[in-house]
């Protein structure tokens, strides 16, 4: 079953997801409303400047993280069988299922032994699966491009490779070394100036947009389905 500490107050509708997404946005819109209008010491301003990627890498992980539970709530809700799921999602659900069943350090001949074995008894005994996004794949901290693409490959979805992505990782990498304290706050922005922030915001969303749009396709047309992976 879902895993209820992973759980988002969810209407388990795409709209309430976007809608999650654009308060978040609006959020950050009036920040930068703030920071263009305010009059204050240049140490204070840094400071505020730096709080710009804190904000922008929360709104990237919890579009992310609540993407992936909806996804995982569509296939859950329907009761699919594992022999129901797309082929890329029957190879992520075996590694899932054989790692919390602590097959965790068998070698390649054993490996294939163990997936062959449970196979062929999930499509005989018609596994339903029920599985948790928070265990099946870890984001937390982690979010740019790269990850997404993984993430992609885990659940058969692609990204439109036109959009750019630098800046997210560049956000992600800013975040990192404040959570860390590798980078105090005055310095972290002291040479980036507010344009340059605007624009990097504008690209994040504009990825995070774009990152929607593919996962509201995905969910819409069940390409979480063997019939529908194209494959």
């Amino acid at each position: 079953m879902l895993n209820k500490q992973n759980t988002v107050a969810f209407s388990h509708d795409f709209s309430d997801l976007r809608e999650r997404f654009e308060m978040q946005r609006d959020s950050i819109e009036k920040y930068f409303e703030f920071l263009n209008s305010i009059v204050t010491n240049v140490k204070t301003f840094k400071i505020l400047k730096s709080t710009v990627f804190l904000l922008l890498y929360n709104l990237v992980e919890s579009t992310v993280s609540n993407s992936l539970y909806l996804i995982h709530w569509s296939i859950s809700e329907k009761n699919i069988r594992y022999d129901q799921l797309s082929h890329c999602l029957q190879k992520s659900y075996m590694e899932y299922f054989l790692k919390n069943q602590g097959f965790k350090n068998v070698n390649e001949i054993q490996k294939k032994k163990l997936i062959d074995f449970f196979d062929q008894y999930f499509r005989l005994e018609k596994h339903i699966v029920q599985f948790s996004y928070g265990n099946f794949v870890s984001i937390s901290g982690n979010i740019d491009n790269k990850k997404v693409n993984e993430i992609g490959e885990i659940y058969g979805f692609k990204m439109d490779r036109g959009r750019r992505e630098e800046e997210l990782l560049f956000v992600k990498e800013m975040r990192n070394s404040l959570g860390h304290g590798n980078i105090s706050f005055s310095e972290c922005s002291k040479d980036i100036v507010i344009g340059e922030l605007f624009r990097i915001k504008n690209e994040v969303v504009g990825y995070l947009e774009c990152y929607l749009n593919t996962i509201e396709n995905y969910i819409n047309e069940r390409r979480y389905l063997v019939c529908l992976d194209g494959e």
